[in-house]
């Protein structure tokens, strides 16, 4: 979880220290102290303005394969994990592409909505790896074809999940559909909000290659 704006009189006593201690040291540090002081100082003290609404993000459930499972044991894992997928889905949520610090966030959206936005993305998040989850699941009982639907919705939403990736790759392996490998690494390619993390992007391109 994202910390949250520190209290004035704990910034305040840090910039003092850090200033202290700066003091001691050359032009140089000096000078990069005193910038980030300065941003920092405009960062927590922005004016908030209106959060766009076209950040907000409201999933499209229908396009989800939610089931009417039977009461059977075997389903009982995945009738969970499915309900807490469309619980989630109706939190209130925002997409930062690209991501944004926390300073970012406050220079461009205003300090006030910092602790607003977190919560959102962390919402987002958290119903990201819900499907993720429950995709996990599908696969333990074979249904390739609805986990599949599932993380194929999870990358059309943007996921920085290494596992959503994983995931696909595992049921393309265990179902030979090795052209559907070769589509997904040219996809993942191509992904420019991949770009944020290219440690990610590497890692998903690297294991890709790997099956091939």
């Amino acid at each position: 979880m994202r910390e949250v704006i520190l209290p004035f009189a704990t910034f305040a006593f840090l910039a003092i220290l850090f200033k202290i201690i700066v003091n001691n040291k050359g032009k140089k540090e000096k000078k990069f102290f005193d910038q980030y002081l300065e941003e920092e100082f405009n960062a927590n003290f922005s004016r908030a303005v209106e959060i766009p609404k076209e950040l907000f993000f409201v999933p499209k459930i229908e396009l989800l394969p939610i089931k009417e499972y039977e009461n059977d044991s075997k389903y009982e894992q995945i009738i969970k994990l499915q309900n807490s997928v469309i619980k989630k889905s109706t939190e209130k949520m925002i997409i930062l592409d690209p991501p944004l610090s926390n300073k970012e966030i406050k220079l461009k959206y205003g300090a006030n909505n910092l602790e607003t936005i977190i919560n959102c993305e962390e919402n987002y998040n958290s119903f990201i790896n819900s499907i993720n989850n429950l995709s996990e699941e599908l696969i333990n009982l074979k249904n390739y074809p609805d986990a599949e639907q599932f993380l194929l919705y999870c990358v059309e939403i943007k996921s920085l999940y290494f596992k959503t990736y994983e995931l696909l790759i595992k049921i393309y392996i265990e179902t030979n559909q090795n052209e559907k490998i070769k589509n997904l690494k040219e996809e993942v390619q191509n992904m420019a909000y991949l770009d944020s993390d290219l440690f990610l992007k590497e890692k998903i391109i690297k294991n890709l290659g790997i099956v091939n």
